[in-house]
């Protein structure tokens, strides 16, 4: 029998399923976010300590690079964890991330198109806000329509967000679905429920961002102990990464099991490989 249920959840039932899958496998997990994100991590305690300014750009190109690949797989990876972990199976650190590698053209082109669409409407924002500002000779008028612009390219931005917040765990998991196509996906399941899934990053962001605004403040109010506390910061970051790919991996279940009567054995097809018999 699977370890886990299969189910339309409410929004308390995800962040508490979340945390559970999180306790339960926390050695993977955090294997996964070490392995895949540990190295970068590294270099941002060690670029927080030096400052930003002192660190050569190569240096902070190579830091996006590495941070943005190895979230990719650590991403991929956490979404195969869970996936086993709900077949009742034993995932496997290795085998994970093999798994995300796999896939990880898909994953790459899937991430970079779901964030050019995000920036789309600030690139929107800025061109309409150059265009008042040499136009319209009114200070008050353009800052105004200004203010309008960027409020509208918020909400905007938000709505993405909302809406292709699914859009990893459907090109992982869905093996006929093209890196461009997840986008799509993602926003025809999050149809109706974008305001939950937008709620459920707000309410995530807020519980995993307190310890680490702590340390900031620590470092602050003690100048000498600025070292190990980033230390401590970027240990903490990379714990408690996993939560976030967990989180939202149980709103894709949720969204496929109230449209589309997904199951267990759905998902063991999905993935090539069976559930544990009861």
């Amino acid at each position: 029998m699977a370890t886990y249920q299969l189910r339309a959840l409410k929004f308390g039932e995800i962040l508490d399923g979340a945390f559970a899958v999180y306790q339960r496998h926390f050695g993977v997990l955090v294997g996964v976010a070490a392995a895949c994100t540990g190295v970068p991590t590294v270099m941002n305690v060690y670029m927080s300590m030096v400052g930003m300014e002192s660190v050569h750009p190569v240096t902070l190109l190579l830091w996006v690079l590495l941070y943005g690949v190895g979230g990719l797989i650590a991403a991929g990876a956490t979404i195969r964890v869970i996936s086993k972990a709900y077949l009742g199976l034993d995932p496997e650190l290795g085998e994970s991330i093999r798994f995300a590698l796999g896939r990880m053209g898909r994953i790459f082109l899937s991430g970079l198109a779901k964030y050019l669409m995000i920036g789309l409407p600030w690139l929107g924002a800025a061109i309409v806000t150059g265009i008042l500002g040499a136009v319209v000779q009114d200070l008050v008028l353009v800052t105004l329509a200004s203010a309008a612009v960027v409020v509208g390219a918020v909400i905007a931005m938000l709505l993405l967000v909302a809406g292709y917040s699914v859009v990893t765990q459907a090109v992982v998991l869905e093996d006929d679905t093209s890196a461009t196509e997840s986008l799509g996906r993602s926003w025809e399941l999050t149809k109706g429920f974008r305001a939950k899934a937008l709620f459920l990053g707000v309410v995530l962001w807020v519980l995993l961002s307190l310890p680490i605004i702590a340390s900031s403040g620590l470092a602050f109010l003690s100048p000498g102990l600025e070292a190990p506390i980033a230390g401590f910061a970027g240990l903490l970051q990379l714990i408690i990464y996993p939560v976030y790919a967990c989180a939202f991996t149980l709103l894709y279940y949720d969204l496929r099991v109230r449209k589309e009567a997904f199951d267990i054995e759905y998902l063991g097809r999905q993935l090539g490989i069976g559930t544990v018999a009861g």
